[in-house]
């Protein structure tokens, strides 16, 4: 099927081309009936479901037999309104591929529209690409996207590229487009929106959202400066044309005027990283940011109208009656991903104090091996002065034994009296038990090795937590945390527990 555009009085100085819906007129015998299809086919035939009565029957027709109009009558009558309105929705594999499921699954039911209510920062260019193929692939149902403005702004970066695929684009009057979102609404003190919405990786879609929005008649250099910040978008008249066109500058033309410049230059830091080349160092490639107001949009047909509310949205595509249809499975999703993100968080503070102490307590190792090693003198020392002691009291005592005097008696024969007896001292010694000789320094290496060992075994199971949550919930990640990182990280601790160090 076609790719499927509005139609209708009210639409008709938006929308010219002839669309396919909901009236099925057979092409050779003239037979008609109202219905509406879906995207499930099977071979050369596409399931529909055709309206008989107050129910909808379904068939399975061949599509290249029939002229389809899009008729009201031929649809449910209610609009869903999917919102993505929240960062996390462009952020979360889990929230954008129920986004996308969503999109196909409800165009399937025959709604009279789909409303995208978008009010988003951005997001990963992955995720993005996977919502704006589910819009695309829509072709039995018209979206509609709604830039309403609120807590970020408007639509930014990714979700600007989601709002360009739909059928229309609608923006309201305090709402913007473009590149960044403004930073005191989407970020935390200390976080670069640069970073986190806008990654490198985005600039790779820029010909991909070109394409598409030259596809819906829109300009393909201002949708892709978007996501892209190496484009340097300028307003120019055409020489012996008399029209005006947005192009990148890199392709200005020596007779074009330059009649206005819509990027702005990002201004670089100290902190911005340099390219080395050839051992020369050079500075940044320059950076661009594009924003544009809601009129800006109208006038440069990246939006179709301004509209206040949704409520004028839908009076406009002629649906206030309209049952409105809210779906509750993406703010599910999006609760799920956010208790994941904080799980995440939690695990990653855990992980920084679990590693702050195995630092301590490597530290503790190496200064006791060191004090042992510098004590070892005085400790063989203090043994040559026991040995001479003990040797000592052995002559003392051999000395006092031969002037002993003993008085033999007439019964029995002489014993020494129990009392008067003066032991040795390995008699002594023996008398007190075993005396403990081991190593004071030992003792206290051991407790730090037990404690050590206990630190990277959390230190393991946090870090396998983080891999395991990492893995399914992408996306959940803090700024500045590095997957890859995380798993090296935790070969190193298993290396550390399975290396044999912990069992002397």
């Amino acid at each position: 099927m076609a790719r499927h555009f509005l139609a209708g009085l009210v639409l008709t100085a938006l929308f010219a081309q002839s669309v396919q819906a909901d009236q099925f007129l057979h092409r050779k015998t003239g037979e008609s009936f109202y219905g509406y299809p879906t995207n499930r086919t099977r071979k050369n035939t596409t399931q529909v479901f055709e309206l008989q009565g107050d129910t909808f029957k379904r068939k399975s027709i061949d599509l290249a037999e029939y002229q389809v109009t899009y008729k009201a009558k031929g649809r449910k009558n209610n609009v869903v309104i999917l919102p993505i309105q929240n960062p996390n929705v462009l952020m979360s594999k889990a929230v954008s591929k129920i986004l996308s499921e969503t999109i196909i699954q409800t165009a399937n039911k025959g709604p009279r529209y789909i409303l995208l209510e978008i009010d988003c920062p951005g997001g990963r260019g992955e995720y993005m690409k996977e919502i704006v193929a589910a819009v695309s692939k829509t072709d039995n149902c018209p979206v509609i996207a709604f830039i309403s403005g609120g807590t970020t702004g408007g639509a930014f970066s990714a979700a600007a590229a989601v709002a360009l695929s739909c059928d229309a684009v609608f923006i309201a009057p305090d709402a913007t487009m473009g590149t960044f979102a403004p930073v005191k609404n989407i970020t935390a003190a200390g976080d670069d929106p640069k970073d986190t919405y806008s990654h490198a990786s985005l600039a790779s879609y820029g010909t991909y959202i070109a394409a598409l929005a030259e596809k819906a008649g829109r300009n393909g250099a201002l949708a892709a400066a978007m996501i892209d910040t190496g484009i340097e978008i300028i307003e120019v008249s055409v020489a012996n044309a008399g029209t005006r066109k947005f192009i990148d500058k890199a392709e200005k033309q020596g007779s074009d005027a330059i009649i206005r410049t819509w990027s702005k230059k990002i201004k670089k830091t100290a902190s911005s990283p340099v390219y080395t080349q050839n051992g020369i160092v050079t500075v940044n490639p320059l950076e661009y940011q594009l924003t544009i107001t809601a009129q800006e949009a109208v006038h440069a047909h990246m939006a179709d109208k301004i509209l206040n509310s949704r409520e004028e949205v839908l009076a406009f595509l002629g649906v206030s009656d309209a049952k409105k249809q809210l779906t509750s499975r993406i703010d599910r999703g999006i609760r799920t991903f956010a208790k994941n993100k904080r799980v995440m968080e939690q695990l990653f503070f855990n992980i920084g104090e679990l590693e702050i102490r195995e630092n301590e307590l490597e530290t503790l190792l190496k200064e006791l091996a060191e004090e042992a090693r510098y004590s070892a003198a005085s400790d063989l020392e203090q043994r040559r002065l026991r040995k001479l002691k003990y040797n000592d009291y052995q002559q003392r005592m051999r000395e006092k034994d031969k002037h002993k005097i003993t008085r033999p008696s007439s019964r029995t024969p002489l014993r020494p009296r129990r009392n008067n007896v003066k032991s040795s001292p390995n008699r002594q010694r023996a008398n007190r038990g075993a005396v403990n000789n081991i190593d004071p320094y030992l003792i206290r290496e051991n407790m730090i090795r037990n404690e050590l060992w206990q630190v990277l075994n959390d230190l393991s199971v946090n870090y396998s937590r983080v891999i395991g949550l990492g893995r399914k919930y992408p996306g959940t990640l803090p700024a500045g945390k590095n997957f890859k990182t995380a798993e090296n990280r935790y070969n190193k601790v298993l290396a550390k527990l399975n290396s044999g160090y912990f069992s002397r």
